[in-house]
């Protein structure tokens, strides 16, 4: 059976599923919060990079697979205090940047 989150409020295309579900879009955003504190150690800038990193890869997998999720996902994201522009993301790279230099220096 297909499930269509088109006709359901809230809903989005799975982008990370190889089946045509839907997934919340409130338990979109947490497994991409989920996933980034798994591997960000206890920096922000670090979370923020990864959290960043996982919206962008979802976003240019639902651009392919429903246009209109990926619009919906965008502002979303605004809601939730994503910066998209590319001077956003070049920002949080160079807080991410920064903050790795700052380790890095640390441990020598």
């Amino acid at each position: 059976m297909i499930r269509s989150s088109q006709n359901r409020e809230g809903f989005i295309r799975n982008p990370w599923s190889k089946e045509n579900d839907g997934i919340h879009i409130d338990t979109f955003f947490k497994r991409i919060g989920q996933d980034a504190g798994k591997r960000c150690g206890c920096h922000y800038e670090i979370y923020e990079r990864f959290c960043l990193d996982n919206l962008l890869d979802a976003l240019y997998k639902l651009d392919t697979l429903n246009k209109s999720d990926a619009e919906y996902v965008r502002k979303e994201a605004v809601r939730h205090g994503y910066d998209l522009t590319l001077e956003g993301q070049q920002q949080t790279e160079n807080a991410y940047n920064e903050t790795m230099n700052e380790i890095r220096r640390q441990q020598e």
